[in-house]
């Protein structure tokens, strides 16, 4: 059971020297690396950086994992200074060289993928999913395919909206889709979100930025690595 992240020291020395005012990119990617090493076991990942994509677009990140002797890609991960940069930015490159990797890797099904963004010690956790038109068509708040994690609609919300879609077509892609996701351990209500200082964007006006330097963010923070590292984007993991 990986540990919350601030209890192992070399994580937490990270991140001190990041907010004590080194915002290199390189030093937020230190964090990362650290993260990516507690919460992703090697016994089921492997975490590769910068993987080159057909025109060379890379995330600084890329995890897969073990599945019937393959490796498939589960995560993506991007980072940056302090800054001079911005998350719709950030998403706006990972926008592409996911596309880029869906068309590399010769995947012809919709492309569902776990990404972490992140600037600093400011950290945002999303669910991709490659359909953005069926994400638009059945209102589902997302950002060119991004869907912050720990959004947490209800499937009886979810039915609620796609009531007459999913009542004509309950084996559906959709309905499917729908039992999946936003299951996250973490608050969802604005209200709540925005009292705990959880940040958003022009983009995505859901409260989903959390700090990993804020104490109270800690225990949602490693919730959702915690999913990330223990679900499959769209699905459950079968043992």
């Amino acid at each position: 059971m990986p540990k919350v992240y601030s209890l192992i020291k070399p994580i937490k020395i990270a991140m001190d020297r990041v907010h004590e005012g080194n915002t290199n990119e390189h030093r937020t990617g230190t964090v990362a690396s650290g993260l990516l090493n507690n919460y992703f076991p090697k016994e089921k990942y492997i975490t590769t950086p910068e993987q080159t994509q057909l025109s060379n677009k890379r995330p600084d990140f890329t995890v897969e994992r073990v599945e019937d002797d393959k490796l498939i890609p589960h995560l993506f991960v991007e980072v940056k200074s302090l800054i001079n940069s911005n998350f719709n930015d950030i998403l706006d490159q990972l926008s592409g060289t996911i596309l880029e990797t869906v068309d590399y890797m010769g995947i012809e099904n919709n492309l569902a993928v776990f990404v972490i963004a992140m600037k600093g010690t400011k950290i945002a956790f999303y669910e991709y999913h490659s359909y953005v038109c069926l994400l638009e068509e059945y209102d589902l708040p997302n950002y060119k395919g991004f869907i912050p994690l720990g959004l947490n609609m209800t499937y009886q919300q979810f039915c609620e909206i796609n009531s007459e879609y999913i009542a004509d077509n309950p084996n559906s892609a959709i309905a499917e889709f729908g039992r999946h996701i936003f299951k996250v351990n973490v608050p969802s209500i604005k209200e709540k979100l925005i009292e705990l200082k959880v940040e958003s964007t022009s983009k995505l006006d859901h409260p989903h930025i959390w700090d990993l330097l804020n104490k109270e963010h800690e225990n949602y923070v490693h919730e959702l690595f915690m999913h990330t590292a223990n679900k499959i984007a769209g699905k459950d993991i079968k043992d």
